[in-house]
């Protein structure tokens, strides 16, 4: 089958859909900025040799104080039904955050694996922290799906 394509090109159509790109970037940082358990932080990365580094921005979303519902690390999200101070917390990998790049308070960030923080954070856990977590996670489960 043959389809006969009707799509015309208009000169500075790549332009409008870049500006586009940019006034939605923009949109989000602002929204990003508006919610103050929203920060930004910078990480020095080091080349292997150690001599070479970049500077790279990470983002990231805190919970707040117990009773609140846990917010994801990375992108923000409530999860629904599971708060802070609760058995729930234990469905997700916990790292308390201290640190003066985000001001005075300690943050706790969630997220759903160790690997995912690895991944988002740019370090290494320990083969034994992993294991450590994954028997926690089953064994909170085991928990929930008993108490239903």
């Amino acid at each position: 089958m043959n389809y006969e394509d009707r799509f015309i090109p208009i000169q500075g159509d790549e332009d409008m859909y870049l500006e586009m790109d940019v006034r939605q970037k923009n949109i989000m940082d602002e929204l990003k900025l508006s919610n103050p358990r929203f920060h930004k932080i910078y990480k020095k990365i080091y080349s292997k040799s150690g001599k070479s580094k970049r500077v790279i921005p990470i983002e990231f979303y805190s919970s707040g104080a117990i009773g609140n519902l846990i917010t994801h690390a990375i992108s923000g999200s409530k999860q629904k039904g599971h708060v802070v101070g609760s058995i729930n917390e234990d469905l997700f990998f916990k790292v308390s955050f201290c640190d003066s790049k985000v001001g005075n308070e300690h943050v706790t960030l969630f997220y759903y694996s160790p690997e995912e923080y690895e991944s988002h954070q740019l370090v290494n856990l320990s083969d034994s922290i992993k294991s450590k977590w994954r028997e926690k996670f089953v064994m909170t489960n085991l928990k929930l799906k008993l108490g239903e």
